[in-house]
């Protein structure tokens, strides 16, 4: 008996470790945990971020992941990821505090009608349901295994993204949009003005500015405190300049270059000093060991522009390959010749600085000469007068998405499509100031909203009710919603040149016109800038064909405007379809509520410490192993 009991107490011990071997197979192999190798980015914790008090598991991470929707290359994948996790826990956190709730069958019906949800938005699931409207479970099933989670695992997360989906409704539904308000956005949105720009850079006289020692030594003296300042901040950071030059031979094209290599090598093997070598090779006046001065190497402009990319190539102590142009070939060192006096680089410095100065008032007085030879001439127009650049987008620097939305000749697919077109391009771009451009938000089935541009007159104003934190969203969002306030125009002095002796300048090609428009008034305006006085001039003082009569600056260029037409609202149109006007700007206005409620509660509690995402997530490290500067930045996708 006793033989018995242990041969079963034996029995029990094998299953129960059998059991026990099996569970922890599922838990750390089951479809729950995930490919490592897929996602590129495996925590060993399970916690993935954690958002004001909640944690987010590595399933959820999977869905944000993995799905098609988030099509980022590299390290932006997991950015993406992260913010979209940040959207839904920020929208779920508030659902829960005013009561909202998913049921079982809530979220079963929204899969089997082939939907999906992400980020607090909802996505149609391509073959979730076939043509005759039937659920196709094997797909639904399939898009949860390429996403590394159980099909219950799966469930759950896009319950608590349906959440997120309602949350985001709730505040989008609450702005209200009086059919006043919408004729005034029709008014705005439908005063829009064409025009043409010819552009006078100053970047093409830069570099035709012919600049002798004579003119930097009088820049020099005239300019000499400035000088003795930037010595100061920029410290010793020049090297001295020496260059064998050997004239092209018509007769042996090559022998230039093929003497200059051998003067190369015998230098290199020390068999000859630079400065003889130069000697050696020069005639008369010329004989000063090849000497070009002190200069920064950051910013060298030489006789050629294939020299001058040479030697920004160049470090301290080392020279330049033989450098073949149409003259003959060059050969340049940069010397370490130890700290010069500030007597020593004063040319280097005025020759920096003064091809900045210089370089900007050639450009403004070609555009004021321009100018007055428009003015001469009888119905002068520039789009004859000068030949045309590449054609630009039609709304100029940026989308307007309200005109996209009101075109009655597109289909809503085909207005989205041109509108995510529009917004990719604009993203591409970067926003200025940022280190990395901030994270890209797309997909067919998000509101054109989200990305409204500051200004945009679609926008909720400041001080809307559009609260952060668990407050109400209520009435409505433009906050006295008339179009943008146009600032008062504070007059300035016609731009002028100055009494400045500019240095001989080479030829420059001829700058060309470009069209803009027709655009609504704005505080940055296509090709213009934020120029309130030629934004005046566009929508107030100038008919069709009027040229403006004055230069503008326009970021450190000089430009010439002429309006091509200004095209007037005509209010019957709106009459026509008021309703759908007023739903549009509705909706515009409350996926804009959604983004600025959710921007503004992002950024407080990341001031709150209290978004942490896991640092394994977010570290990057270069070819060698060493750590990077961490690039990922919380609420860096809200606008």
């Amino acid at each position: 008996m006793l033989e018995n009991m242990r041969r079963q107490g034996a029995s029990i011990a094998v299953y129960f470790i059998f059991s026990l071997l099996i569970v922890i197979f599922v838990l750390n192999f089951g479809p729950q945990r995930g490919n490592r190798n897929d996602s590129g980015c495996r925590t060993e914790s399970n916690q993935v971020i954690s958002v004001d008090g909640s944690e987010v598991s590595w399933s959820a991470f999977q869905v944000a992941y993995l799905n098609g929707y988030n099509g980022r290359p590299g390290k932006n994948k997991t950015y993406y990821a992260l913010e979209m996790l940040i959207r839904r826990e920020l929208l779920v956190h508030e659902a829960q505090v005013r009561g909202l709730i998913v049921t079982d069958d809530m979220i079963d019906h929204e899969i089997t009608s082939g939907r999906f949800f992400y980020g607090g938005q909802r996505y149609t699931l391509p073959g979730a349901v076939d043509d005759d409207g039937t659920y196709v479970h094997a797909a639904v099933k399939g898009w949860a295994g390429s996403l590394n989670v159980s099909l219950n695992s799966y469930r759950e997360e896009q319950k608590r993204s349906l959440l997120a989906h309602m949350m985001a409704q709730v505040l989008s539904e609450s702005v209200q949009v009086s059919r006043d308000e919408a004729f005034k956005h029709f008014l705005f949105a439908n005063d829009t003005v064409a025009y043409d720009v010819v552009p006078f850079r100053a970047e093409p006289y830069r570099g035709a500015l012919k600049l002798t020692d004579a003119d930097l030594d009088r820049y020099a003296a005239s300019h000499d405190a400035e000088l003795q300042q930037k010595f100061k901040d920029d410290g010793k950071k020049y090297v001295h300049l020496r260059q064998i030059f050997v004239a092209k031979d018509a007769a042996k094209p090559d022998a230039a270059a093929t003497k200059l290599g051998e003067v190369r090598a015998a230098i290199a093997a020390g068999k000859q000093k630079f400065a003889d070598a130069a000697n050696e090779l020069a005639s008369g006046a010329t004989k000063n060991g090849g000497e070009l001065g002190w200069y920064r190497l950051t910013n060298v402009t030489l006789d050629e522009p294939a020299v001058t990319d040479a030697v920004s190539a160049l470090t301290a102590g080392s020279t330049t390959p033989v450098i073949k142009t149409e003259r003959g070939a060059y050969l340049v060192t940069a010397e370490k010749d130890g700290e010069p006096t500030f007597d020593q680089v004063k040319r280097a410095l005025a020759r920096d600085v003064a091809r900045d100065v210089w370089s900007k008032e050639a450009a403004k007085r070609a555009a004021l000469a321009a100018l007055e030879q428009v003015k001469a001439t009888p119905d002068a127009s520039l789009d004859k007068l000068y030949e045309h650049a590449a054609a630009t987008p039609p709304s100029g620097g940026g989308p307007d998405i309200q005109q996209i939305l009101n075109n009655k000749s597109l289909t809503d697919e085909q207005k989205k499509q041109i509108l995510q077109q529009l917004i990719q391009q604009q993203q591409e771009q970067g926003a200025p100031g940022e280190e990395h451009g901030a994270l890209e938000i797309e997909g067919a089935d998000q509101p054109a909203g989200w990305y409204a541009a500051a200004g945009d007159p679609t926008a909720p104003a400041t001080g809307s009710a559009v609260a952060t934190g668990s407050a109400a969203t209520t009435g409505s969002a433009a906050g006295g919603s008339a179009p943008v306030a146009t600032p008062p125009v504070v007059v300035k002095a016609p731009i002028a040149a100055t009494s400045e002796t500019l240095p001989a300048i080479g030829e420059v090609a001829k700058p060309k016109v470009t069209r803009y428009g027709p655009a609504p008034r704005g505080k940055m305006m296509p090709g213009l800038g934020a120029n309130p006085e030629a934004t005046t001039a566009l929508f107030d003082e100038l008919g069709a064909g009027g040229i403006a009569k004055t230069v503008y600056e326009v970021n450190g260029d000089y430009v010439l405007v002429q309006v091509v037409a200004h095209n007037q609202p005509n209010v019957t149109d709106f009459d026509k379809d008021a309703a759908q006007q007023v739903d549009q700007l509705r909706r515009t206005r409350g996926a804009y509520a959604v983004e600025s409620w959710l921007k503004g509660t992002c950024e407080q509690l990341v001031k709150d410490n209290k978004i942490r995402p896991n640092a394994e997530l977010i570290t990057e490290s270069d070819d060698k192993g060493k750590p990077l500067p961490i690039r990922y930045r919380p609420c860096a996708s809200f606008r």
